[in-house]
């Protein structure tokens, strides 16, 4: 295990923690509380989806996992946001974020401990997650989209426009 990955893993909590706060920043301040605070799954499915992803998207990301672990990691988050029609830039930032957290908490850590290779190899991995994190969200919107035309579909006369014989 390379120094920046033990670093990390050791800070893993901390990081995962300031992170999803940061994550909360698309919403409203009130809403952002209510996220934060409330811990049940079913009363708080947002909160949960983010604590939950961030924490299995670090993880991944930690463990230099393939794109399926990753894309997966990320779905419940993007579903969520594809669902509240965020703008995909503000769906996907939150992993802008990871990067920043990263850094500060870097910051108080032994340069000897971390080379500056792994550090841009590990900034190049969530680069390569937003990446895919677009490709899940417009796939989530575009879903949407097809459930939301067949539903009005559904709801058209298909008699409208013809003639009665007889």
């Amino acid at each position: 295990m390379d120094g920046l990955t033990r670093v990390l893993r050791n800070r893993q909590h901390a990081i995962v923690e300031r992170w999803c706060q940061d994550a909360l920043a698309v919403y409203s301040s009130r809403a952002a509380l209510v996220f934060a605070r409330e811990q049940d799954q079913f009363a708080n499915p947002i909160g949960h989806s983010l604590r939950t992803g961030t924490r299995a998207v670090f993880e991944a990301l930690l463990d230099g996992a393939d794109d399926e672990r990753i894309r997966r990691a990320l779905d419940d988050i993007l579903r969520t946001r594809a669902i509240q029609q965020l703008a995909p830039s503000a769906a996907v930032e939150f992993l802008f974020h990871l990067k920043d957290v990263i850094r500060q908490e870097l910051g108080s850590a032994s340069n000897e401990a971390v080379c500056s290779h792994d550090l841009t190899e590990f900034m190049r991995r969530i680069d390569h997650a937003v990446l895919m994190a677009f490709d899940v969200y417009v796939a989530y919107r575009e879903r949407l989209c097809e459930l939301r035309i067949n539903e009005v579909k559904r709801t058209i006369p298909w008699s409208v426009g013809r003639r009665k014989t007889g």
